[in-house]
């Protein structure tokens, strides 16, 4: 189990080969009276769900787990837009989203997540501009392979337009304390979009803006 967890003996190192789980030492191990390991509980670590055949979008409630340091969900099959809410991990060291199909633009919540050093996006259908706080993080951010990513100040990426900035098809960054209702893309179904929707990217502007009320996304 170790090593399926912590393969590089980083985080588990109080696990010691050959040694008693129920003596005390092992973190986040508990056992009853008759010396049985009952319980394992390891909060503030590893979440790390890569190359699977994971599908659909991030939950928005991944912005609950206030002690979570990494997550790892590269190389699936998720697709949607990358939750906000990711952006209020106080604790987030490391996000890995690289290899997936996610769309839309990433969130200028995220890219002020207080302690990120490293976030991986790249070979996604990513667009838009990316968010200019996010050049803090220096070579800990990784964006290539997604064409329609714009900004200035980043290798290798276009200066963005009025086009690529406000895309009323897919849903839009906000910054915090910074929203209105003249913020908002002016289709009406880019309103009802929540931020971890998984929509098709390829839904084109007539289809999605003649959505009747009985198919709006709640």
């Amino acid at each position: 189990m170790k090593a399926s967890l912590d393969p590089q003996n980083q985080f588990l190192t109080s696990w010691t080969p050959h040694s008693e789980p129920c003596s005390g030492a092992f973190e986040g191990v508990a056992c009853n009276e008759q010396g049985l390991v009952t319980n394992i509980s390891l909060q503030g670590k590893v979440l790390q769900l890569c190359y699977n055949k994971l599908t659909g979008g991030l939950p928005t409630q991944l912005g609950d787990l206030k002690r979570l340091s990494v997550l790892a969900v590269q190389s699936n099959q998720l697709t949607g837009a990358i939750p906000a809410s990711l952006g209020e991990l106080g604790t987030l060291t490391r996000l890995d989203l690289s290899f997936n199909s996610f769309f839309g633009p990433i969130p200028a919540r995220l890219a002020h997540a207080p302690k990120l050093q490293v976030l991986d996006v790249r070979s996604n259908s990513l667009s838009g501009n990316i968010p200019p706080a996010l050049k803090r993080l220096n070579g800990g951010f990784q964006y290539e392979n997604n064409p329609s990513l714009c900004g200035v100040g980043f290798s290798g990426l276009k200066v963005c337009t009025a086009t690529n900035t406000r895309n009323p098809n897919k849903p839009q960054p906000f910054e915090p304390g910074n929203f209105s209702a003249k913020n908002l893309p002016d289709s009406p179904t880019a309103r009802e979009i929540p931020e971890s929707a998984n929509l098709q990217s390829n839904c084109s502007q007539t289809h999605c803006s003649r959505a009747s009320k009985s198919q709006k996304l709640v």
